[in-house]
């Protein structure tokens, strides 16, 4: 029926060792089981189309807050002191290169917030939609959700946390598949009970058209290979038609910028039997690599536990150089000075 595991009360889509974990003396396991779905998805299923409730309708995922849309139930509100900034690390792109986008999540009130302690895509706090130049809506979301992991934290008045989202693909394929100025939601949710919190941001950002027919080529190659989105996330060797997607925007002069940390991160793993190569990894950024501040020091950490020296010096060398160019946090900084 479309729908994901859920801890925002103890039903159907709550999984048992956190119903259990959640007992009390009280109101001991397993009668703290609510027999129901929650509030959300009591909506959905009520209210959705037959083809995304039906098993086999449509593919696991499809459904989301904004396809088809739904309006929101009546445990969400809103926090006037919490402001969610997002900015596109840069303004223009061109088509078929990933989006980087900062986010920072704001206390502008006088209290403290309790909040999510990371914003990253691999929680399962953040999500979003693009509007392309059509109007067409395209929602993102984790592709990896762990919904025993959802850590949380207090937010002092005036602090902020902040990650950075690269974008390339979401439920309902590319998500910057045109030239155009595309319009940017970032979405952050989180549970403080009895209610569940939501605070949104927007950014803009203008995808430029192909500059010649390679560029051309290798922008289709990419808008037209779902696994390029996977090589990004997931790293690997396993993925060959996403890593030679990939390869394609990398071997691209236009693109070759946007790609290069994405290869360089890939390489700098262990996949399998495949020792981490650092050598190649380094070769690949220099001072035009488009990189965030989180995917610098991801890099770096990389290098720390590859444990060889073989490449390692340049790779060293070239994430210093660009770091005097790319926003940094104090423990992205940390990864940095421990190489």
């Amino acid at each position: 029926m479309a729908l994901f595991h859920t801890t925002v009360d103890n039903g159907f889509m709550n999984t048992t060792d956190v119903i259990a974990a959640s007992a009390t003396p009280m109101n001991p396991f397993p009668t703290n089981i609510k027999w129901n779905y929650a509030d959300e998805n009591l909506k959905q299923l009520r209210h959705y189309s037959d083809e995304f409730v039906r098993p086999g309708g449509t593919a696991f995922g499809t459904a989301s807050t904004t396809t088809p849309p739904i309006s929101p139930t009546d445990r969400i509100v809103e926090v006037p002191e919490l402001e969610l900034r997002v900015a596109p690390l840069l303004e223009q792109v061109p088509i078929g290169a990933p989006v980087r986008v900062n986010i920072s999540l704001v206390n502008r009130g006088k209290t403290v917030q309790r909040v999510p302690a990371r914003l990253s895509l691999k929680t399962d706090f953040v999500r979003g939609w693009v509007s392309g130049p059509s109007d067409t809506v395209r929602s993102f979301s984790p592709v990896i959700r762990c919904i025993e992991d959802q850590p949380t934290t207090e937010l002092q008045p005036g602090a902020e946390i902040s990650d950075a989202l690269t974008l390339l693909r979401g439920a309902e394929g590319a998500l910057f598949p045109s030239s155009g100025l595309h319009e940017i939601t970032v979405e952050v949710r989180w549970d403080v009970e009895p209610m569940e919190v939501v605070v949104r941001g927007t950014a803009t950002v203008l995808v430029t058209g192909a500059r010649d027919a390679e560029h051309a080529a290798a922008a289709h190659k990419v808008l037209a290979t779902p696994d390029a989105h996977l090589v990004l996330v997931l790293g690997g060797d396993h993925l060959h038609e996403g890593i030679e997607a990939v390869e394609t925007a990398v071997s691209d002069p236009v693109l070759r910028p946007h790609f290069a940390v994405i290869e360089a991160k890939r390489l700098a793993q262990r996949a399998g039997k495949r020792r981490p190569q650092l050598s190649k990894a380094a070769a690949l950024v220099d001072e035009y690599t488009v990189m965030s501040g989180p995917e610098l020091g991801k890099l770096a950490k990389l290098v720390k536990a590859a444990g060889t020296k073989e490449g390692a010096p340049e790779m060293t060398k070239a994430l210093k150089a660009r770091a005097r160019y790319v926003e940094l946090t104090p423990d992205i900084r940390a990864a940095l000075d421990a190489l």
